[in-house]
This record gives structure tokens, sequence and C-alpha cells, in this order.
């Protein structure tokens, strides 16, 4: 996995700590690598989430689909970043 640290470093979560430090967190974290075909739906809206996701290599799209299976492109993220994002009927609890 220390040929992701550079990328880990980006991130928000793991800025300003070292390599030591990183390496101590993934372990006690039970950090480990998925890789996804393209196109793979990695979470549904009203799932539940039990696990953090970084993406390392790569892209995933942040989609919406409506009833009829239309799609709208809500974000793109790349390697070190996170996306969240509030539905406007929520904003107040962001």
């Amino acid at each position: 996995m220390k040929e992701f640290f550079p990328v880990l470093h980006t991130a928000a979560l793991f800025s300003g700590i070292s390599d030591e430090e990183l390496a101590a967190m993934l372990s006690c974290l039970g950090a480990r690598i998925d890789t996804f075909p393209k196109g793979s739906r990695l979470l549904r809206a009203g799932e539940a989430v039990e696990e953090v996701g970084l993406v390392l290599a790569g892209s995933a799209l942040i989609v919406q689909e409506d009833i009829w299976g239309n799609r709208n492109l809500l974000s793109k993220t790349g390697p070190g970043q996170t996306s969240r994002r509030c539905s406007p009927a929520r904003r107040g609890q962001c």
C-alpha cells in the first residue's frame, strides 16, 4: 500500500502526518485496496454505509438516477478525493 502514500497524503483525512503515522493508522483501521470494473455501482441511495472509501487511481462518478432510468452527473472524484453531496431537502442537516 506504500505506493499509494503520495495519493493518500493529498486527502484531507491524512494530510500533515508522516509516512510512519499513516502506516500505523491504515493498519489500525484495517485498510484494504479494492478494485472495481468500469461501470460498477458502488453504492445506492438509501444503503447503509459501514466503510469509507477513497479513490486511489482512476475516477468515480456520483450519479443521480430517477425512476425512469435517466442519469444526472452530480460530480466526479479522482485520486485522493472524497465527495459528499447533500440533497436540497436535507441541506440544513449537512
